[in-house]
């Protein structure tokens, strides 16, 4: 996915916008994210937790996370998590 996002959004068309993989449990940015994308993988780190707060100390103020999880016992279980 991130090889076809950085094919369609090259650097030189748009210079503000960066596409990163990288370990959600290790990241080490201080709120410098508005949006924070997970499509469909959050469900395999093992250390959810530790990514949840990774976000939330990445993330600014009134940033937001959109996080994409596949089945229904999936999202009960984070919903926990998140309240």
């Amino acid at each position: 996915m991130i090889t076809f996002d950085r094919d369609y959004y090259p650097q030189e068309k748009f210079p503000n916008l960066s596409l990163m993989q990288i370990d959600a449990t290790e990241l080490t940015f201080d709120s410098e994210f508005d949006v924070l994308f997970s499509n469909a993988v959050f469900h395999r780190i093992k250390a959810t937790e530790t990514a949840l707060k990774s976000f939330g100390n990445i993330s600014t103020l009134n940033g937001y996370f959109w996080l994409s999880l596949w089945g229904r016992k999936t999202m009960q279980s984070y919903s926990k998590l998140l309240t």
